[in-house]
């Protein structure tokens, strides 16, 4: 169960990823922050053209997720709540 939500979230953050790039193209993360704290040299080529860099700039995660109380929850993660059967 713990796998299958780790996916879960771990394929959202993808997707969220993926619009923010690639369709909204804005750096709502504020990745450019993290960039320069980084790469302060590499940061004063980039940040004139971060706009070109952003959609390309690979980001990976490492998603670690616990279920803790299995039962708490009234609706499944990861499902419509139109595709779920009530009791």
């Amino acid at each position: 169960m713990e796998k299958a939500f780790q996916e879960d979230i771990n394929a959202r953050i993808e997707l969220a990823l993926h619009q923010v790039q690639h369709e909204m193209k804005a750096d709502i993360f504020d990745f450019a922050t993290e960039f320069y704290r980084e790469y302060q040299q590499e940061w004063k080529e980039a940040k004139d053209q971060w706009d070109v860099i952003f959609p390309k700039v690979k980001v990976t995660t490492d998603i670690e997720a616990f279920i803790r109380r299995p039962g708490l929850v009234t609706v499944p993660g990861g499902i419509p709540e139109d595709e779920v059967r009530h009791k």
